[in-house]
């Protein structure tokens, strides 16, 4: 059975070991950081706790993410029949998640106007395959 390992990542702090390309998604995330911390121009000890909650939340994303990719956004049983309902942590969890970051990014003071491409997990991961061929 496929997992999506945010519960291991709310508890532990770490992707599980058995996520591939779980060193890359930690680089990924520790460069955001530095890109955001770089275009904070006064980083106060509270803005610095909003950020690594922030980060947090940005990698939960991702697992979501790379989640949905594999068993795609709604329920397969349920497809059968045709009905579209989506995979239940979508409802929960991932909308709570979006909802927080863009909060948490308003509250940095990071708008649109500051915004970039970032990759999304799964373009990590395949860029990762890529390079070990």
């Amino acid at each position: 059975m496929i997992k999506h390992g945010i519960i291991h990542f709310k508890r532990t702090g770490e992707f599980h070991p058995s996520l591939r390309g779980r060193q890359r998604l930690r680089k990924e995330l520790e460069a955001l950081g530095n890109e955001i911390r770089s275009a904070i121009p006064s980083l106060t000890p509270q803005k610095e706790l909003l950020l690594n909650e922030t980060l947090r939340v940005t990698a939960c994303l991702w697992l979501g993410g790379l989640y949905l990719s594999k068993v795609g956004l709604f329920k397969e049983s349920k497809l059968k029949d045709g009905v579209l309902e989506p995979q239940p942590f979508v409802s929960s969890t991932l909308l709570a998640l979006e909802n927080t970051l863009r909060l948490n990014l308003l509250a940095l003071g990071m708008n649109s106007k500051h915004a970039e491409k970032v990759m999304t997990p799964y373009e990590i991961v395949k860029e990762e395959e890529r390079e070990k061929k």
